[in-house]
């Protein structure tokens, strides 16, 4: 399965505690990010979870940094 890197930025409003509970348990793992506000989300992890990420966050996002697939 392959994996996928996704560094998003979010809105200032969204429920940063729910999304990292969802993002760990999840599988997927989060990576270093800037330190900035609205924060930002660096995670890897499989494809299908990262999707299912954008999908129910896309909403959220101030803008997409990164959306990549890794080699294998």
């Amino acid at each position: 399965m392959s994996q996928k890197r996704l560094m998003v930025q979010m809105k200032p409003e969204v429920n940063m505690r729910e999304i990292y509970q969802n993002i760990e348990a999840s599988g997927a793992q989060l990576l270093p990010a800037p330190q900035i506000f609205p924060p930002v989300f660096h995670m890897v992890g499989p494809e299908p979870i990262i999707d299912n990420f954008k999908q129910q966050y896309s909403n959220d996002f101030e803008r997409v940094m990164t959306d990549e697939t890794l080699d294998e």
